[in-house]
Formats: structure tokens, C-alpha cells, sequence
């Protein structure tokens, strides 16, 4: 039997590996799982009974505190890697690609963007990797060569009939009682590849709920905290419920929110 390590540094690397895990530690291969301290990661990881290993460090958005911050990734997971020994990385962190070039392990890249959305991707991890796993249709230039393509789309990896089944009875009892309902969900633009995005301002996002209200009911989920005037509308629910409670909205809009003050997109 193998040894697999993947590394998340996202809640969706939890659902896109979620599956492949299973599978993997149903046939009798050992799984570690390497995780980053980001947003509800920890909290979906939580709730499966893996051999897990997480990274808490400083978070920063200047050059030299991310480029310190990448280091320090390397050296644990490099520490990681030559104490379990896998067989096989898998990932979508540059961090794997190295280690693994370092360690003469395998590493497997894990993408859904063209090259030119995630152009650090591209040039410090493509070169490194054994290969790229991606959707047909994406463009790994100037890697293509590396790449292992596919006829699907990451998400289906989770939301597959096969995989997923919604499910009413784990919906939240406020979104039971609301009959339809909509979901308005802020996330994000901190990943090098939202450099210059702007997004919905909190006043936007008001408008938006009152177009939507004479026709059900408005929920707001985030992955940070948001304005007082929108708080009578967060929706608590487990991460790991999401997707059942996304399955029966009538519309999902993701709102990336915009800080003025700070010139800086939220």
C-alpha cells in the first residue's frame, strides 16, 4: 500500500479531496492530510477522523510577510515529508512542488484556473510539479506538457449525484421555515490572483436584498465579519452544511465586498 499527503490551503481543497481520501483509506492506503489556517478549514477538518497536521502562522499581505510565510510552510512541510515518507503530494500550494523536487517525491498540482489567472502558480510551482491535474478547457501554458487533463470540473468531485445527495432535514431550521430563500455570500479577494478586483459594497449589497425580499427570504453567509446593518441577515450553519442548504436556494449570489476606507477588497 502507498502514502498519500495532500495539502489544503482552503475550504474547497477540503471538498475536493474529500472524496479521493475516502477512497484512498478504503482500499487500505495511508492518508496524511496538511492543512493552512484558513477560514473555516479547520473547522470542516474537524469533523473527519483523518491523520492531520495543521499549520497556524502569522497572516500578512506585504511581500516580505508572505514570502516568509511561504518559507516557513516549506520548512514544515519538508520536516513532514521526510519524517512520514509518502509515496505521493497533492495539492494546489507551490509548497508541495518544491518539497517534492527537493525529496524526489512525486507532486501533483491540482488546478482549475488558466495560467494567466494564477501567474505565480505558473511560474514557481508548474516548473516543479510532476504533473497538473485540470479541466480540459483550462490553459497551463507554458506547462501543458505536465498536464493531466479531464472532461469535468473540480466541483463535481463533490457534488456528483454519485457524492452528494440534498438533503432537507439538514437544513437549518430557520431555512426550513422560510419557504424560498435566497444566499448572498461575501467572500474574500485576498489570493494573489484578485490583485485590482473590487467587489459589492455593503450599501450595494443592501440594494440587492431589497430587490430580492418581496420574493423570499435573504440569507447571508461570509468568511469575514460584515457591517451592522446586514446582520439581521447571517445565516449560522456548519460549513459542512453549506452545499445542502445552497442545493435548495432559489438564487446564490457571491459577493465579493469592497472596503473604501481602506482601499483594500474584502
Amino acid at each position: 500500500m502507498s502514502r498519500f499527503l495532500f495539502y489544503m490551503g482552503h475550504p474547497a481543497h477540503y471538498h475536493n479531496f474529500k472524496i479521493p481520501i475516502k477512497l484512498l483509506l478504503d482500499k487500505g492506503h495511508e492518508v496524511k492530510v496538511v492543512a493552512r489556517d484558513k477560514d473555516v478549514l479547520f473547522e470542516l477538518l474537524d469533523s473527519q477522523n483523518w491523520d492531520i497536521e495543521k499549520l497556524t502562522a502569522r497572516k500578512s499581505r506585504h511581500k516580505i510577510g508572505l514570502v516568509a510565510s511561504v518559507a516557513a510552510r516549506e520548512a514544515r512541510v519538508f520536516k513532514i515529508c521526510k519524517k512520514w515518507k509518502p509515496d505521493l503530494l497533492a495539492g494546489t500550494d507551490l509548497v508541495i512542488t518544491h518539497v517534492g523536487k527537493l525529496l524526489g517525491i512525486p507532486s501533483v498540482v491540482v488546478n482549475e484556473d488558466d495560467s494567466n489567472a494564477v501567474p505565480l502558480m505558473a511560474r514557481l510551482a508548474f516548473p516543479f510539479a510532476t504533473a497538473i491535474l485540470a479541466p480540459n478547457c483550462c490553459d497551463q501554458s507554458p506547462s501543458n506538457h505536465k498536464k493531466i487533463g479531464y472532461e469535468s470540473y473540480q466541483e463535481l468531485t463533490y457534488l456528483h449525484p454519485d457524492y452528494f445527495t440534498p438533503n432537507r432535514d439538514l437544513l437549518p431550521e430557520v431555512v426550513k421555515a422560510a419557504g424560498k430563500y435566497f444566499i448572498l455570500r461575501f467572500a474574500s479577494l485576498h489570493a494573489h490572483h484578485d490583485k485590482g478586483k473590487a467587489g459589492i459594497t455593503d450599501e450595494l449589497a443592501m440594494k440587492i436584498i431589497e430587490i430580492l425580499k418581496p420574493f423570499g427570504q435573504v440569507f447571508i453567509t461570509s468568511e469575514r465579519p460584515f457591517s451592522n446593518m446586514l446582520e439581521d441577515y447571517r445565516l449560522r450553519v456548519h460549513p459542512k452544511d453549506m452545499h445542502q442548504v445552497l442545493a435548495f436556494a432559489s438564487m446564490y449570489i457571491r459577493a465579493h465586498r469592497t472596503d473604501q476606507k481602506m482601499g483594500r477588497t474584502r
